[in-house]
């Protein structure tokens, strides 16, 4: 697949997820430690999901500087810490929930830009 019909398909993918409010942008998402207990309860609240829930199903896109939450959510069931210049569609996909953290937004806009202009034959 070339890179042009790759970031149209991440695209078409977003845009479904927002279409469908599957996607929540926050403003800042960050843990005060690593710690997956801290992590879970912040999704969960996030989320709006009871605490018995083990199975969260969420894809997050952090900030790029926010290292911490790869390691707190990394023992979650069914929570992947993806960066947002390595998004693809599988993960887009496979997961029912995204969280994006607002300052991810601009590195996701910048490696996923598609130019729809076309120069006049």
């Amino acid at each position: 697949i070339n890179v042009k019909m790759r970031k149209r398909a991440i695209a078409s993918v977003l845009s479904h997820k927002f279409a469908t409010a599957a996607v929540k942008v926050l403003d800042s998402f960050e843990l005060s430690q690593p710690k997956t207990k801290e992590a879970a309860t912040v999704l969960r609240r996030v989320l709006g999901i009871s605490n018995r829930t083990r199975r969260f199903d969420t894809l997050i896109i952090p900030a790029p500087e926010n290292k911490l939450i790869g390691r707190a959510s990394r023992n979650l069931v069914k929570a992947k810490v993806l960066n947002g210049a390595s998004l693809n569609v599988y993960d887009l996909m496979n997961y029912a929930n995204i969280i994006v953290d607002k300052r991810a937004v601009g590195d996701i806009e910048k490696a996923y830009a598609v130019s729809s202009s076309r120069a006049a034959a």
